[in-house]
């Protein structure tokens, strides 16, 4: 319900008020009246507002699609010359359209993932591979850090595991933890799926 409240809103937000924003500003007289000029700069911070608030309740990227937001988080990563995230989708075959709340809920797991990895793992290279199968959407991230106690981690009273396991459960998916020392870590999603 929360997920899709979020769609909602940031849909409504981008949609309906960014627009007026637009158009407001359009209407407007052009000159150099002090006055219309403080008008039409209140005009543009409030529409970069508006994106803002519209793009962390569902991040843009993902009108694209996922496979496209998943390259776009992939690049991201790369860019920062910090660590070499490498992102296979086998065939370069498109991923399957998903419930838009759906896609959200992935996604930010994802990111989550990602950035307690980076944080936290001291890896240098991140592989994730994404496939599917009998309408099984499976995402494997594997790390090559210092590994963890699987079982503190599950166990955890952070908010970052718990938030993941329930976006997780929220979609019907499933997580799996694999850790050793020094070897790194794995993580194994699940999420069945019906296309839409």
């Amino acid at each position: 319900a929360e997920q899709k409240e979020r769609v909602r809103l940031a849909r409504d937000l981008h949609d309906s008020i960014g627009q007026k924003l637009s158009v407001m500003k359009m209407l407007l007289p052009s000159g150099k009246d002090e006055e219309l000029e403080k008008i039409h700069n209140y005009l543009d911070e409030t529409a970069k507002e508006v994106r803002a608030i519209s793009h962390n309740l569902i991040p843009e990227i993902l009108n694209l699609g996922l496979q496209k937001a998943l390259i776009n988080l992939a690049d991201y990563y790369n860019a920062t010359k910090k660590i070499n995230l490498q992102l296979r989708i086998p065939n370069e075959k498109n991923l399957p359209e998903l419930p838009k709340e759906m896609e959200v809920s992935l996604y930010r797991v994802i990111q989550e993932l990602l950035s307690n990895i980076t944080k936290h793992s001291g890896a240098s290279c991140i592989k994730m591979s994404v496939q599917t199968a009998q309408n099984i959407l499976e995402i494997v991230i594997e790390e090559n850090g210092k590994g963890f106690d699987v079982e503190k981690i599950q166990n955890s009273k952070g908010l970052g595991w718990k938030n993941i396991s329930a976006r997780i459960q929220l979609i019907n998916g499933t997580i799996e933890l694999i850790s050793n020392k020094e070897k790194g870590s794995k993580y194994i999603i699940k999420i069945p799926y019906h296309e839409i």
